[in-house]
């Protein structure tokens, strides 16, 4: 889908806005993968910058890094995750990129609806689940944490 979505968009103004939203969703969805890899993204750069003053979003990061930097415990610990997700919802982390892919994805359906010719329903799908897939990170509060499941 990806490829029918990239020759389709080229060449048209509003294929930024695609790129922008795609972007942000992904940053969105692997927020926590992306922190412990050592990701600076947009969400995460965006709640840094409202931590004034506290730095506890940064204090936090640092730890974590410095942790897995120096050999100790792999991954993010629940109680820092909590945390993490926390300051980030308080300081719009989640909440201001998902509002702005949101808005790159009304343009670009827009823009798919009146400046392509004949079938757009492809596009226009990809398009709807892109916005039903940030619906759902949403939804979670942007835990996007698969479950787990016990085997008897």
């Amino acid at each position: 889908m990806a490829a029918i979505v990239g020759q389709a968009l080229r060449d048209h103004h509003w294929v930024t806005c695609y790129e922008k939203a795609r972007q942000i969703l992904d940053d969105l969805a692997d927020i926590r993968e992306d922190i412990m890899c050592g990701r600076l993204t947009f969400p995460v750069l965006y709640a840094l910058q409202q931590d004034h003053g506290s730095g506890n979003l940064r204090r936090i990061i640092a730890d974590l890094w410095h942790r897995i930097e120096k050999g100790g415990q792999p991954g993010i610990l629940p109680e820092e995750w909590d945390q993490v997700r926390k300051l980030m919802r308080d300081y719009g982390g989640f909440e201001v990129p998902s509002v702005k892919a949101l808005r790159w994805l009304k343009k670009v359906g827009d823009g798919i609806f009146s400046s392509l010719p004949g079938n757009r329903e492809p596009l226009l799908l990809h398009i709807e689940l892109k916005r039903a897939y940030l619906a759902r990170l949403r939804a979670s509060n942007f835990d996007d944490t698969p479950p787990s499941f016990e085997v008897d």
